[in-house]
């Protein structure tokens, strides 16, 4: 892509906060783990993380749609406040960072590569070397607390703007600089 812009995570933010209608996307973030072991209080696995998505994909709405449950309600979010006037951008209530808000759908393309101690490490390995915690073995519900038919479900993803390597949003490809 040759439009690729290098912002900070300000830039970024003020770059998206406005997209009010359903957006592709494709992002690549570096995060610690959530379901990975821990060992003296450092995560024993992080990922990399590329994916494509949607940003404005109303959650009450869609589990609507796909359930055909019109008495669904969603619970508020937690740990996760909305930027104000904007549904594409939320803040963490407990470190006051920005978080880019997007939703995946079955059909998304995503690829996960892991790494221990820096170096690369299949998801095979990782579970061989039991370097998940039991979490990441349990099923678990589908959206809308179950109603969501599993061939239906979809993915919410929140990652901080600050962990995003990259970010193709409307032709444009933003690179977060630290």
């Amino acid at each position: 892509m040759n439009n690729t812009k290098k912002v900070s995570v300000a830039e970024f933010v003020d770059a998206v906060k406005g997209i009010t209608r359903s957006t592709r996307i494709s992002i690549c973030y570096q995060v610690d783990e959530s379901k990975s072991k821990t060992k003296g209080g450092k995560k024993q696995l992080q990922k990399q993380v590329r994916l494509k998505g949607w940003l404005n994909h109303d959650y009450q709405n869609k589990v609507i749609k796909l359930s055909g449950d019109t008495s669904f309600v969603a619970n508020p979010m937690i740990g996760k406040t909305p930027l104000e006037g904007s549904k594409t951008i939320v803040i963490s209530d407990k470190t006051n960072e920005p978080m880019l808000y997007a939703t995946t759908l079955k059909t998304d393309k995503r690829d996960t590569t892991y790494f221990h101690n820096g170096i690369e490490i299949s998801r095979e390995e990782a579970i061989q070397r039991e370097l998940f915690a039991p979490s990441y073995f349990k099923k678990a519900k589908t959206k809308g607390r179950g109603l969501v038919k599993e061939e239906d479900d979809f993915g919410l993803v929140s990652p901080y703007i600050s962990r995003l390597l990259w970010a193709n949003i409307e032709g444009e490809r933003y690179e977060i600089v630290k």
